[in-house]
């Protein structure tokens, strides 16, 4: 962590502090954001090897009067994704999901949210499945449905309420403000856990043209994996006090559009959390480029 970066988390840290309910213990986590799959409800030819890449912006709202046992996460508002998947069928594709996130666009969800120091970046990969069936119209009309599971990991910090300390001389003084020491408490341990993400996506897509030559509008419904925890107690707990939970539900909206071997689209989500959610999310956005490779000719399978 260079010393700007320490100053400003300190001084994030100290400024919100004052709305946080008075505990013994605060725990916070550098927690993946929740968002759709990067998938537009379509599936390649068979034989056809698809690489892409996505990236994110997630909108979160901060409680600004969290209450004991309240959820204290730390979210990035930009993620990248990479996927690599080979269809095996005109139906069905096959492949792996890598996801990567900086602490450095870190945002708290909760006033007095304290910073995960040395954090690194929130990352994992995992195998994904993807589906689309035609409905109706020639195939225009298909549902796609998807499925991953990646292995997250996510780091957490566990702090301490301080007080004065003794000093050789006889007088006493609160811990000095630093990276370990912020708005009175200070670091006991950092560390980093696995957490399992599960999301299955239901696509439904629209091709415009004869081929699909305009493009195609998508909309979806995505069932993913929540993060919580208990970020503000008087109760001691060894490790991390992160919980997961599922479903948090996001609806999409998007358009693709294939140019020659190239795959581009757009998407629009939300989701759905209110002020009641460990995490309130607001509206995001995700742009997704990649490129659909020939490998063999279904005949010659």
């Amino acid at each position: 962590m260079t010393r700007r970066r320490a100053v400003a988390v300190v001084l994030l840290a100290a400024g919100t502090g004052a709305c946080a309910p008075p505990s013994q213990y605060r725990y916070s986590a550098f927690v993946p954001a929740a968002r759709p799959l990067a998938w537009d409800g379509r599936t390649e030819p068979e034989g056809t090897l698809r690489l892409e890449g996505a990236a994110s912006n997630s909108n979160v709202y901060e409680n600004l009067a969290p209450q004991l046992h309240d959820t204290a996460l730390l979210v990035p508002t930009l993620t990248f994704e990479g996927s690599a998947a080979i269809a095996l069928g005109s139906k069905v594709e096959v492949g792996l999901r890598g996801a990567w996130a900086s602490y450095d666009s870190a945002v708290q969800t909760a006033a007095g949210a304290m910073p995960v120091p040395n954090a690194p970046p929130s990352w994992g990969a995992g195998p994904e499945v993807r589906l689309a069936f035609p409905l109706a119209d020639g195939g225009r009309l298909k549902l796609g449905v998807a499925g991953s599971l990646m292995d997250m990991q996510v780091s957490y910090a566990e702090w301490q309420l301080t007080g004065s300390q003794a000093t050789a001389g006889g007088s006493t003084f609160p811990c000095s403000p630093s990276p370990n020491c912020v708005a009175g408490y200070e670091l006991h341990a950092t560390a980093t856990e696995s957490h399992w993400v599960t999301t299955i996506a239901v696509v439904p897509s629209y091709a415009f043209g004869d081929h699909g030559e305009y493009g195609h509008a998508f909309f979806g419904l995505t069932a993913t994996t929540g993060f919580q925890n208990d970020g503000f107690t008087n109760t001691a707990t060894t490790g991390s006090t992160v919980n997961t939970f599922w479903p948090l539900w996001i609806a999409s909206l998007g358009y693709g559009v294939p140019v020659d071997v190239f795959r581009f689209s757009a998407m629009l989500f939300l989701p759905l959390t209110g002020s009641g959610s460990p995490v309130s999310y607001g509206f995001g956005g995700m742009l997704t480029a990649g490129i659909a490779v020939p490998l063999w000719e279904a005949s010659r399978r």
